[in-house]
């Protein structure tokens, strides 16, 4: 029925050889390989298992071949590579009559493999014949959490062990003996107060490490494996060690030994990696946290080869670290002016780095100061008392000017030549009162002085001159904090961004803002200016950055983006390799760093907060700050924009909805775009573009307006020409939040542009109340209306005119919360918890109430039909009640009366969440989708009597769990829930929207 082309699952298994990293998620595994200055490609994807989740991946080299056991459920699969190990096939398949915990090969007498079972007991399969030639149990019988094989000697049947994890919250150690009947434990480790998820041994400590559901890690010195394994006297096991350092579940722990050097690298359900220093002595080890990586998300596997780890996470996201460089230390060097009562105290840093890596400091006393970092060297500049105590200093983006602004309305201009000292300098009176503001835009600085007053000046080096020309004079308007912050110069406009946090846009010849977008950032304040890829990214001291363009003339907001991981102080970001965006600012008593690409934090250091003065170049790994008096020169030991991923990320928390936007057909394949939302607050435009050997998803726009979950997503496409797709998207969800973008995507590239047209949020005395679900249409006139199904039991329509959204009619209150609604042919149909469908007019007029469903409707999906010459109305709805639910209306201008209706009550297993309509050469088909994880297809038969019948014609299984919702475009389909399904329907459908 249906053809997976892409994934994006949790990663729930991970392995690491020298040259590949195999990557299971849902029943199938990727493999990657490591080729030249370690680029890692990824070579092949296998679909093992369809109705099991791939759990655990091994891999041993032998001769010239290497061997992987895939495991998961109740299914075993071997692999087996070609000599050159970019190609790899499934050589053995076995499935076991219990859940797989582990496996191992055994290299003696034979090739055999050992497979622990949830319920205590251990096979041996011979690969050759495909047989179980031994099964062994405990006497111990117990349901485990987890199991580990540990071998020592030949690798022989002889010399195995197995320590199982038990829902008694205890390590079991015994021994698989063949032909011993029942096997007594070697020994009880116990300690723990939660059930055990993973268990490690490490050889070379002879170490034995557990992690559990208590939230701690154990370091167990088990005298019954030492003995077994190197003889000796026996002793009591000891727990060396407990560590604590999560705040969630600890699901997987394991040791990396470097030199001489010991550590543990943990991952949790709270999205941290902890990489712990261990220092072992006899009786005891001491443990040390070293490294938190805040990975965001839940995080479910872990592996590890020499002193490389890759951590995967439910987000379907993967990070490769590196040990050496997560070890590595920012080196902060304290630096003081040199003793000297007529330079004063610092006030002002600047890191420079066109020529040399320096500082540039200006002090209390009006003296302007070089330090040579490298020669750890101080110089003067240039001195003049009436810069002193209160200044405002910048230098341009060449490093050719510094100006300097003072209290008296004065500024200096200052040219410096390629070692940083003073050639020449001009000063010009600007203003009354003190120079609120200076700021450079290449070879031009911009002033803000008394009564908003914005003076624009040119700097040039003419015949060993320095010429300051006065070039033009804007007004900013009336507010509090009346002074600009950056400017950027689009010839013949400036865009300036202010502290009262607007953003304003001049043209050259007037004075006055042509366009003013009033407190897009808050009260604190904008922070910076950037051009990138045709916007404007803006930064603000209220933790968002916004896009926005040029048009016409006119300047307007595309899009709105919040901060990585609640940093409430983004000042400026960094463009970097063409298109790489990075971000610093602060947050708290930290200066941060992030990547937009990850949203990981790659560098941060204690600086003491936002007030104090401060310069950073993410090229070449430098921040100085100035705290309590004293210049703080950080060196970043490697570079700032090193990325950690494998895979990117989509939402790292459930996707709640999906739909298609559109797609683009080529000769360099098929590009298919969708949009997601999720219960991250965040909305997601990707792209899987397909060609003939590989599929991909490229993730366009990340949206985050919202301030709680996203509920709901409706699609309106308006036009289409030769260069793109146009469409209208609303999202909605908490807090009575609705949002309307307008997307275009592009035909002659993987692109989309953004830009949001209107956002609406309730009143505060509306804040918990929820937008359960969307839907947007054009009336008769051509007016834009949206429907929304609002959990305080009201269905609202909500009208769009000139970039506002304005509550036009609502219905009167029911008792019951609207869950799913849809639209057709000016009527809109409403499923609530109630189990009922109701049917209205846009004008909020009930035209029908029919009961459905025992509980809740979740999916609703309509169609019209032509029949002996009248208009009929086909619902088809799916519920909490398990039932998928027909019922037959004709319609007739404004009245609908019932014809007929049938119901399949235990059409799945679990609740139904999404139900399409497809109509192929007049055979009418349904496809639902369920929490079951089932996709099935069915057919209805509508009789010459107008009775209707339905029958099933085919079912498939999907690895996403929880399913949220479906979409479905011609012959794709898309499916959401915990992760996302993109697959191609074999009976080639065709879907009425």
């Amino acid at each position: 029925m249906l053809t997976s082309v892409f994934q994006k699952l949790p990663v729930t298994a991970l392995c690491m050889n020298e040259d590949h990293i195999f990557v299971g998620q849902g029943g199938t595994v990727q493999i990657f390989k490591f080729f030249k200055e370690n680029q890692l490609t990824l070579i092949q994807e296998l679909q093992l298992f369809k109705n099991s989740v791939v759990h655990g991946i091994k891999c041993v080299s032998f001769s010239n071949a290497i061997e992987v056991i895939v495991y998961g459920g109740k299914n075993v699969s071997v692999l087996t590579s070609d000599c050159s190990g970019e190609s790899f096939k499934e050589k053995h398949k076995f499935e076991c009559y219990d859940w797989v915990l582990d496996t191992t090969f055994i290299q003696s007498p034979q090739r055999y493999i050992a497979v622990a079972l949830a319920h205590n007991t251990v096979l041996i399969i011979d690969l050759q014949t495909s047989e179980i030639l031994h099964e062994i149990h405990c006497k111990e019988k117990c349901i485990l959490y987890s199991a580990h094989f540990i071998q020592y000697g030949a690798h022989s049947i002889d010399e195995l062990i197995l320590c199982a994890g038990t829902v008694f919250n205890q390590i079991v150690v015994w021994k698989p003996c063949v032909g011993g009947g029942l096997v007594e434990i070697m020994e009880r480790v116990v300690g723990h107060d939660g059930v055990i998820f993973h268990i490690s041994y490490d050889h070379k400590t002879h170490l034995l490490t557990s992690a559990s559901d208590d939230r701690s890690i154990r370091i167990w010195k088990c005298s019954s494996l030492l003995h077994t394994i190197y003889g000796g006297t026996t002793t009591a096991t000891q727990c060396m060690c407990v560590m604590y350092g999560h705040e969630a579940r600890v699901w997987n722990v394991l040791s990396i030994t470097r030199d001489t050097e010991n550590y543990l690298i943990s991952i949790s359900e709270d999205g941290l990696a902890i990489i712990w220093a261990l220092n072992l002595h006899n009786s005891s080890i001491k443990a040390e946290v070293v490294k938190k990586i805040n990975c965001r998300g839940n995080l479910l596997s872990l592996a590890a080869n020499g002193d490389k780890f890759i951590v995967g996470g439910a987000d379907g996201g993967i990070r490769l670290f590196h040990l050496n460089k997560c070890l590595l230390q920012h080196f902060i060097k304290q630096v003081n002016l040199p003793d000297n009562d007529n330079l004063g105290v610092p006030k002002t840093v600047k890191l420079l780095t066109h020529h040399q890596v320096s500082v540039l400091v200006h002090t209390s006393m009006g003296a302007l100061m070089h330090y040579n970092i490298n020669q750890s060297k101080w110089s003067v500049l240039h001195t003049d008392i009436n810069y002193g105590s209160y200044s405002m200093m910048d230098v341009n983006q060449t490093e050719k000017y510094i100006g300097v602004g003072n209290t008296k309305g004065s500024v200096k201009i200052l040219a410096l030549d390629k070692n940083y000292d003073v050639v020449k300098h001009v000063e010009l009176n600007l203003f009354q009162s003190k120079v609120y503001n200076l700021s450079w835009s290449g070879d031009n600085v911009f002033l803000s002085g008394e009564n908003g007053r914005l003076v624009w000046l040119r700097v040039t080096s003419e015949k060993q001159e320095l010429v300051v020309t006065p070039h033009c004079e804007f007004i900013l308007p009336p507010a509090k904090h009346r002074w600009h912050v950056d400017v950027l110069i689009i010839h013949p406009y400036i865009v300036c961004g202010d502290r009262r946090g607007s953003l304003h846009l001049f043209h050259e010849d007037t004075p006055h803002p042509t366009t003013t977008i009033h407190g897009v950032h808050g009260k604190y304040g904008s922070t910076s200016l950037t051009l990138y890829d045709d916007s404007i990214i803006s930064t603000g001291r209220d933790g968002y950055w916004r896009k926005s363009k040029l048009v016409d003339g006119e300047l307007v907001l595309e899009t709105k983006h919040r901060a990585s991981q609640g940093m409430d102080w983004i000042e400026g970001c960094n463009v970097l390799d063409g298109n790489k965006l990075f971000f610093h600012g602060f947050r708290g008593n930290k200066f941060v760093a992030w990547s937009k690409y990850s949203g990981d934090d790659v560098f941060s250091v204690l600086c003491g907060g936002c007030h104090r003065s401060w310069g950073f170049s993410v090229k070449h790994s430098k921040f100085v700050f100035l705290k309590a008096g004293t210049i703080n020169i950080v060196e970043i030991p490697y570079e700032v924009k090193t990325e950690s991923m494998v895979s990117s990320s989509l939402h790292n928390q459930q996707i709640t909805c999906v739909k298609f936007l559109g797609r683009v057909e080529s000769s360099h394949g098929i590009t298919s775009y969708i949009v997601t939302g999720a219960d991250d607050t965040k909305v997601i435009i990707s792209a899987i573009v397909r060609s003939e050997s590989t599929t991909k998803l490229e993730v366009l726009q990340i949206l985050d307006d919202h301030s709680s979950n996203v509920r709901s997503l409706a699609v309106l496409p308006v036009k289409e020409n030769d260069l793109y797709l146009e469409t209208l998207l609303f999202t909605a969800g908490g807090r009575a939040t609705l949002n309307v973008y307008s997307v275009q995507l592009m035909k002659t590239s993987v692109k989309c542009l953004v830009k949001q047209v209107a956002s609406f949020e309730g009143e505060k005395s509306s804040s918990d109340m929820r937008y359960m679900a969307v839907v947007g249409w054009k009336d008769k006139s051509g007016e834009t209306k949206v429907s929304l199904a609002c959990s305080d039991g009201r269905l609202r329509v909500a009208q769009i005119q000139q970039n506002t959204i304005n509550i036009s009619s609502s219905s009167r209150e029911y008792e019951h919360c609207f869950l799913t609604l849809t639209y057709i042919n000016q009527l809109i149909i409403a499923g609530s918890t109630n189990g009922k469908l109701y049917f209205m007019t846009s004008s909020m007029e009930e035209l029908l109430t029919h009961k459905c469903h025992q509980s809740g409707i979740n999916a609703i999906a309509s169609c019209e039909m032509k029949m002996e010459s009248s208009n009929y109305l086909l619902v088809v709805s799916g519920g909490d009640d398990n039932a998928l639910h027909f019922l037959l209306l004709h319609s007739r201008e404004n009245t609908l009366v019932h014809v007929s209706e049938c119901c399949v009550k235990s059409a799945h297993a679990t609740q139904i969440t999404g139900v399409y309509i497809n109509i192929t050469n007049h055979v009418i088909f349904i496809v639902t989708v369920s929490i079951d994880q089932r996709i099935i297809k069915w057919r209805l038969v509508v009789s010459d009597d107008l009775t209707m019948k339905c029958n099933k014609e085919d079912c498939d299984i999907t690895h996403v769990a929880d399913v949220s919702g479906m979409d479905m475009v011609d012959d794709e389909i898309v499916i959401s829930g915990r992760g996302l399904l993109h697959g191609i329907s074999v009976a080639n459908y065709c879907s009425v929207r």
